[in-house]
């Protein structure tokens, strides 16, 4: 792994780094900083709790319910059960996001399974922050999943408590943040699931973390199955009897 991640890093064009004028205002990732600082002990226990109760794909009902009294304690009000997923969870801030009755003011309370979701018609870009918390079988929070759980969420917070301060006038342009719970990634395919009901329906862009022992950039992926397959065809006479061959297409 070592070896590969070198050779990629070799072959990669250099590195640009960005200027302090380059992206969001300096001052505004301070006071994100600062946010993320404030936030820390929260964020931390969140991961501990979640690790400490391990549940399985569709059953993280501990983890969802830590997640929503988490934000509610911080005046966000989420949506639990959305897109007829029991521990799917949503919840938004920012322009276009549903109003809430919460001190944060925009993150999102009507409706299930999406009927209420605002998305297709919001006008602000729109970034969805996706978050994981399901256990391997057996095994745990092997993956890490709580933590990665942890960081989406404290990024959330983060941002909510900008907007709540209004710091977020300094930027260019203003848009709205979406916090999606994903359960089942290690047993299902549920975020295909969640895409197929309409999850990121209006988002411009979804991005994780994934827990790993050190910062990477390019990730060298060892859970994959490789296959070679061989198709062998069968021909016939392509005027008089078309439909007696096979193609590797077929």
């Amino acid at each position: 792994m070592a070896a590969e991640t070198a050779a990629r890093t070799a072959a990669a064009a250099p590195a640009v780094a960005l200027s302090e004028n380059a992206g969001a205002p300096s001052a505004l990732r301070a006071a994100l900083a600062d946010a993320i600082a404030d936030y820390a002990p929260e964020i931390i226990s969140l991961s501990h709790d979640i690790h400490a109760h391990p549940e399985v794909g569709y059953r993280e009902h501990h983890a969802v319910a830590a997640v929503a009294d988490l934000l509610r304690a911080h005046g966000i009000q989420p949506r639990v059960g959305v897109y007829d997923m029991d521990t799917a969870l949503r919840a938004e801030i920012g322009p276009g996001a549903p109003e809430s009755a919460g001190s944060a003011g925009s993150a999102s309370t009507a409706g299930t399974a999406g009927t209420a979701d605002s998305a297709a018609s919001a006008p602000a870009p729109t970034i969805a922050i996706l978050a994981e918390y399901d256990a391997l079988p057996g095994i745990g929070h092997a993956c890490g999943h709580n933590v990665m759980c942890a960081n989406s969420v404290g990024a959330f917070l983060a941002l909510a408590d900008l907007a709540r301060r209004g710091q977020w006038a300094e930027s260019a342009p203003p848009g709205r943040v979406v916090l999606q719970t994903t359960p089942a990634e290690e047993c299902d395919t549920a975020k295909e699931r969640l895409v197929r009901a309409g999850m990121l329906d209006g988002v411009d862009a979804a991005i994780q973390t994934h827990a790993y022992a050190r910062d990477v950039a390019d990730q060298v992926w060892l859970g994959v199955r490789r296959m070679r397959a061989v198709f062998t065809g069968v021909p016939a006479h392509a005027a008089s009897q078309p439909f007696m061959g096979r193609n590797a297409l077929d």
